[in-house]
């Protein structure tokens, strides 16, 4: 999280007096999506106070953020040897030795 990150936080900073910074109090972990995780932000006023204030940050699933579309694939496009197998309802196929694709039409 940068320190934009942290001022946009705080839904009043345009409010601040001029020079006020912002900075997280201790480092916020973002790895996982989909979550909403307590935080606190330290304002940092030009006169050398600061005020500690809680906020929420929700990080998004990059589930959320990305549509894969799916693609055709070729029997005849695989490296001369590979085992195809297509599966009964035409979706599957499976290549020796684990590899596995769906198809759709």
């Amino acid at each position: 999280m940068t320190l934009d990150d942290a001022e946009a936080a705080i839904k009043n900073a345009g409010d601040m007096p001029e020079e006020t910074t912002y900075s997280w109090k201790d480092s916020v972990d973002t790895s996982e999506g989909g979550k909403d995780i307590p935080a606190v932000v330290v304002v940092h006023f030009p006169d050398n106070s600061e005020r500690e204030v809680k906020v929420t940050v929700h990080t998004n699933k990059m589930s959320d953020s990305y549509t894969p579309e799916a693609g055709k694939i070729s029997k005849d496009k695989f490296p001369e040897g590979t085992e195809v197998t297509v599966g009964a309802d035409g979706t599957t196929i499976q290549m020796a030795p684990r590899i596995r694709f769906l198809v759709t039409r």
